[in-house]
């Protein structure tokens, strides 16, 4: 993930430095009950705690920890690597979603003498067991991501499949009549059908909206939201639509 300064090799645990990284997802600010701010205040008195100097506290918001290309995750990296500091996280949940990635992180900052401190675990890379229960955890977390989000696929086919609505708004590609009963609209299942064509040939997802306004296939004259189409397909419709087609 982070290229890393070999020349800065120490051994571990003597660096009295610290950096810390907090991170809310994308389905909301306070995930977890933990805001930025509160996450921010927990790794600065965890570092006073353990008496190390916190040089920043770096931030990804509103952005999955199942990604690994987080501006604030590699340059807390960066940091703890070129430093061999501790890097300072409130759980394994806001460092990462990922084993895989997570094991990358911890090894990224073994081999240049740094650690890695979970405040809500109570681990600290500096010892074998403090490693070994950290990747004991990481496979853990991301069993429940996957279970979590094998049950959601579920629960929408079933809803789907029983006629219902599965939120506030009519899903494009459906009509809704009085008791929320979903019914398959026609001309916009054509189009649909049309973006899952394109981006089995891999045509990006800006190529698909420019594609079906190019054809003359517009999105609906409102949007989900209530509000009047530009009548030019964005972005973000085309990757919320096929991101629901791949889920159901």
């Amino acid at each position: 993930m982070v290229k890393l300064n070999t020349n800065r090799r120490r051994r571990k645990g003597t660096s009295q430095m610290a950096v810390g990284y907090a991170r809310v997802s994308t389905t909301g600010q306070a995930e977890d009950g933990q805001s930025i701010d509160a996450q921010t205040i927990a790794i600065q008195t965890e570092a006073q705690r353990l008496g190390l100097d916190l040089v920043d506290v770096f931030t990804d918001e509103g952005v999955s920890g199942r990604r690994g290309d987080r501006m604030g995750l590699h340059a807390a990296l960066s940091i703890a690597i070129n430093n061999g500091a501790a890097l300072i996280c409130y759980s394994l949940s806001r460092l990462s979603r990922s084993n895989v990635q997570t094991l990358q992180v911890v090894e990224a900052l073994d081999a240049a003498g740094a650690h890695l401190v979970l405040i809500q675990e109570g681990i600290n890379t500096t010892g074998t067991c403090g490693r070994m229960m950290l990747g004991v955890l990481a496979a853990v977390y991301q069993h429940q991501v996957e279970a979590s989000a094998e049950t959601t696929s579920a629960v929408l086919r079933h809803v789907r499949a029983s006629g219902r609505k599965t939120g506030g708004s009519v899903p494009y590609g459906f009509t809704a009549d009085a008791d929320g009963t979903l019914h398959v609209h026609a001309g916009e299942r054509r189009v649909i059908d049309r973006m899952v064509e394109l981006r089995r040939q891999r045509v990006s997802y800006r190529r698909i909206a420019a594609k079906l306004d190019a054809e003359g296939l517009a999105p609906r004259g409102v949007t989900s939201s209530g509000k009047p189409s530009s009548g030019r397909w964005q972005l973000r419709q085309v990757v919320r639509i096929l991101a629901r087609e791949t889920a159901l």
